[in-house]
């Protein structure tokens, strides 16, 4: 989000829990992010993929896929020179890392928290073999996506969320 609010994207840019970013009502970038795990140094490690639709333009595509996803180029109205974009991205990638190596994400959960897509909307979650109707409530401070569902308010780690 950081990166594309330098290109000038500043209304309706937001994230969609677990791992998307939407401008607009459309993907435009996905993150997956994981850990190897095990012991040490793996265990500290982060795995991080970003994809960012840049040039690749979504006007010719198919009716299903131009009313979910977009292009960088589709709403600057310009081509974009990857590889700045890719420095840009890194230097934002550093400077948000950087309070998660001294566990101060105050600052981290409060923009996530302002950019959350879902917050006080009607979800439908599906995670392991369940769908799990609630209003979302949150992104946590752990990440955790927080549903107000009829058990009660709920803290999902995993899954596919989707509007009610």
């Amino acid at each position: 989000c950081d990166v594309l609010r330098a290109e000038g994207l500043l209304a309706k840019l937001g994230i969609k829990w677990p791992n998307d970013v939407f401008f607009q009502d459309r993907k435009v970038c996905g993150i997956l992010i994981e850990s190897p795990g095990g012991s040490a140094p793996a265990k500290d490690r982060l795995v991080i993929g970003i994809g960012i639709n840049v040039n690749n333009s979504c006007q010719n595509a198919p009716d299903g896929i131009r009313m979910l996803g977009t292009a960088l180029c589709d709403v600057t109205g310009r081509q974009h020179d990857p590889q700045e974009l890719l420095v840009r991205l890194l230097c934002a990638l550093a400077e948000r890392i950087q309070p998660l190596r001294s566990h101060d994400i105050s600052e981290l959960v409060q923009t996530w928290q302002q950019l959350d897509l879902l917050a006080g909307k009607q979800v439908v979650l599906e995670a392991d073999d369940q769908a799990i109707d609630g209003k979302c409530v949150e992104i946590a401070h752990d990440g955790a996506l927080v549903l107000e569902t009829t058990l009660g308010r709920r803290r999902f780690y995993s899954g596919s969320v989707r509007p009610a």
